[in-house]
């Protein structure tokens, strides 16, 4: 989030009117949205969703109001947002590698830990205790 702001608040064209916390609710970016298109003083130029399941929802309570015009910036290969990609409602969307970030992460924290992690003595007992399991298992096969 705080990306997005620094970007969008360096351009002295834009302003960001609110900002919606849906926590992932498909429901409530639909909600929110038709309230913002039905009653809001100042009708914005375009949204940007953060998680992929808003943006589907924006541009559907668009599509039915009939509002056009507007800018949408999704998040995610999503097939429904996809879908809103090549109807035009929903001009682009960021799509994510999810294999990279999860080696990523898993690599930063492997780094970390070589050069200053000690298990403690919990971690150690239920790694010892998982791979006493597992080893139990491919003895009974």
């Amino acid at each position: 989030m705080r990306g997005y702001k620094s970007v969008l608040e360096a351009n002295p064209g834009v302003k960001i009117a609110e900002v919606i916390d849906t926590r992932g609710a498909a429901a409530t970016a639909f909600d929110k949205t038709t309230e913002i298109v039905e009653k809001a003083k100042i009708k914005p130029d375009a949204f940007v969703c953060l998680e992929s399941v808003s943006c589907a929802e924006v541009a559907d309570v668009l599509e039915r109001k009939n509002v056009t015009g507007k800018v949408i910036v999704g998040m995610d290969t999503d097939p429904r947002t996809l879908q809103f990609v090549q109807k035009g409602l929903i001009s682009a969307t960021i799509a994510q590698k999810p294999f990279t970030m999860a080696y990523y992460g898993v690599k930063i924290l492997d780094d970390l830990c070589i050069t200053s992690c000690k298990p403690s003595r919990r971690t150690s007992r239920r790694i010892h205790s998982r791979q006493f399991r597992q080893a139990s298992i491919r003895e009974q096969r």
